[in-house]
């Protein structure tokens, strides 16, 4: 069977939260750890999480401050390298996000799948992957140079897939979780 990664986008500076939003912990799991389960439950073989050096699974960012297109660029490559045949990339601040969500990009049958105005999660099969030959300085650029399909999104799952930028959405997020 065809092993799988997941990419967890976690190097950003976390600005407008304040402080950094991977070691955020909401019922006693850090984003970073619920980023994890979830990509494991999906039936992620791997994780890789980018732009964090210092933990067991992380890939430091080729460039630090580069931005989320090329820590994917650079972990999708390293997926490749370590004979993944397909990834999922996703973010670390985005604790809604459901196991259903990211099997519809895989089950998408297409070669690169992402959500309609949404750049994460996507998931690209790593032999289409021209990821590493993109120069694309944003995810809608890289998924646009992987040619990935856009899948409709309803109105429940945009809670699911949206990120916690402020203490505000990490407020809302928290509650929803603790109410599911």
């Amino acid at each position: 069977m065809a092993r799988t990664a997941a990419i967890i986008l976690a190097g950003g500076r976390s600005s407008r939260m304040g402080r950094d939003k991977a070691l955020i912990q909401i019922d006693g799991l850090t984003l970073l750890d619920r980023a994890r389960a979830t990509a494991r439950t999906a039936g992620a073989d791997a994780v890789i999480v980018a732009g964090r050096r210092e933990v067991a699974d992380g890939l430091a960012d080729p460039v630090p401050d580069q931005g989320p297109a090329v820590a994917a660029r650079h972990a999708l490559a390293a997926a490749a390298a370590q004979d993944f045949a397909a990834a999922w990339v996703m973010a670390v601040d985005t604790p809604l996000l459901s196991v259903r969500l990211l099997h519809r990009l895989r089950d998408a049958a297409a070669p690169a799948a992402a959500f309609a105005n949404h750049p994460l999660p996507f998931y690209v099969r790593l032999d289409h992957a021209a990821a590493a030959d993109s120069a694309a300085t944003s995810v809608h650029a890289l998924l646009d140079d992987l040619g990935a399909r856009r899948l409709p999104v309803t109105a429940g799952e945009q809670d699911e897939l949206a990120g916690v930028n402020t203490p505000e959405e990490l407020a809302r997020a928290a509650d929803r979780l603790t109410r599911s």
